[in-house]
């Protein structure tokens, strides 16, 4: 929505998100920014554990003017998370014992192991949400309102 004062800019609202709230100096830096802050929030969910919120429709979003505009805002969590995201938790694996005393004797790093090919699965599972055309990538965005 337009800043309330009738200055430029724009307030960005995302009532997935508890209705967090961010703005932009015009249109395009307010998206940009809505865009921003999402991940953020989708990121900081998927980090503590959390489930995403789903996408509430579009239809269902009610605003205070006709000047206001209700939006999608396309968010990858997993993209962002290569730039941003840095937590790290601990998993505890089980492995067939030939394959530990192996391990052990050429000094195979297990975490390292594990992350490489985790994050190659998750690319290709991103890219493959990003290929889809059946609709089902929609799960994966949340809404937002300008």
């Amino acid at each position: 929505m337009p800043f309330e004062d009738e200055s430029d800019g724009y307030v960005v609202r995302f009532p997935d998100f508890d209705n967090a709230v961010t703005e932009g100096l015009n249109l395009a830096d307010a998206l940009y920014m809505a865009q921003d802050l999402g991940n953020i929030l989708a990121l900081d969910a998927l980090e503590a554990g959390q489930e995403l919120p789903e996408a509430s429709s579009l239809n269902d979003l009610r605003t205070k003017s006709d000047a206001d505009i209700v939006t999608l805002v396309l968010l990858d969590p997993t993209e962002y998370a290569k730039r941003f995201g840095n937590h790290m938790v601990t998993k505890e694996v089980e492995v067939p014992a030939w394959l530990a005393t192996w391990s052990d004797k050429y000094g195979i790093d297990y975490s390292d192991v594990l992350c490489r090919r985790l994050e190659a699965m998750a690319r290709r599972f991103s890219d493959a949400l990003t290929d889809d055309t059946d609709g089902e990538a929609d799960d994966h965005k949340a809404s937002g309102s300008a």
